[in-house]
């Protein structure tokens, strides 16, 4: 969380461990960008430089996360993207568009959006604050798994290497 989801992005961006770990999974992540000026969290540009294209990436945060607003901003003298822009860049640096399939589950209280037929997942979770983010992180890969399709992990997250 925080941190952890932020140095999860920071592996994933990493052109030697990027290549080394098969799928990365932030929960409520801090993605920490120093901006000079103003902080523009839908349009910023975020540093990542991974050394392949198709990096699975799931990750979760909550709508009213406080401590890291799901729609970004200035924090500690840097600024955060917004997590939509986050996994939009996610999604267009895997090789795909920007706009993403949305659904809902629990009656409307997470809104899941899929990129590049579910390369790129993002949970936002309604009414969800940052503490309790991962406890519903570890609920959701229980419940997803008993579904025998968590993100079809079994076949999916395998780093696929030219011979």
């Amino acid at each position: 969380m925080s941190g952890g989801g932020g140095f999860t992005n920071l592996l994933a961006c990493d052109p030697n461990l990027s290549n080394q770990i098969a799928a990365f999974a932030p929960v409520s992540g801090a993605y920490y960008i120093s901006a000079a000026g103003q902080c523009q969290p839908d349009t910023i540009a975020i540093p990542c430089n991974p050394s392949r294209r198709d990096i699975p990436v799931l990750e979760f945060h909550g709508a009213n996360d406080e401590t890291i607003p799901y729609a970004g901003g200035k924090r500690r003298g840097e600024c955060l993207p917004s997590i939509e822009h986050w996994a939009q860049e996610w999604s267009m640096r895997n090789g795909f568009e920007s706009q993403n399939v949305t659904t809902t589950e629990y009656e409307d209280n997470v809104q899941v959006s899929s990129f590049g037929n579910g390369l790129v997942m993002q949970y936002r979770i309604q009414g969800m604050v940052h503490e309790v983010c991962f406890f519903i992180f570890i609920f959701y890969l229980d419940v997803i798994d008993r579904s025998n399709n968590l993100w079809t992990i079994r076949s999916f997250f395998v780093i696929r290497r030219e011979s």
